[in-house]
């Protein structure tokens, strides 16, 4: 299964350049939660599956942080030129940024007591760009 989300990972993530750093945030995010948007069967019952492995195994638990260090790239990428751009201050801490966009999917995901949706996508980029000091709105 692992094999097969690694394989999937080019069509799953665009490389976003919108020339606006909350639509680039956007065009990531959406596609990761309409992915994952029923909660117990599909891509999100595969992830559960594979993040539990990972909590046993700890060589699979390294190949799974490599599949995920794919979504990381295009989001580090998007903040970097957000802050190029000074839509965002220059001393946001992507990491944290994107621990917390991909973290709130996660907990939804795990936790299964909200939704994973274009309205969830929004909220949580619009929060975290809120809290790394975003100096534009978007669109």
């Amino acid at each position: 299964m692992l094999e097969a989300f690694t394989s999937a990972s080019d069509e799953r993530v665009p490389p976003p350049d919108t020339g606006c750093v909350r639509d680039d945030l956007l065009a990531i995010v959406r596609p990761v939660f309409e992915l994952q948007a029923d909660l117990r069967s599909g891509t999100a019952l595969a992830n559960k599956s594979l993040m539990a492995e990972a909590q046993l195994d700890a060589g699979f638990h390294q190949r799974y942080v490599d599949l995920h260090r794919y979504w990381w790239g295009p989001l580090r990428t998007a903040l970097e030129r957000g802050i190029e751009r000074g839509e965002l201050a220059v001393d946001v801490a992507p990491d944290l940024a994107i621990d917390a966009l991909l973290g709130f999917s996660w907990y939804r995901l795990l936790l299964e007591h909200a939704a994973l949706d274009d309205d969830a996508a929004t909220a949580i980029v619009d929060l975290v760009l809120d809290g790394v000091g975003a100096r534009h709105a978007g669109s």
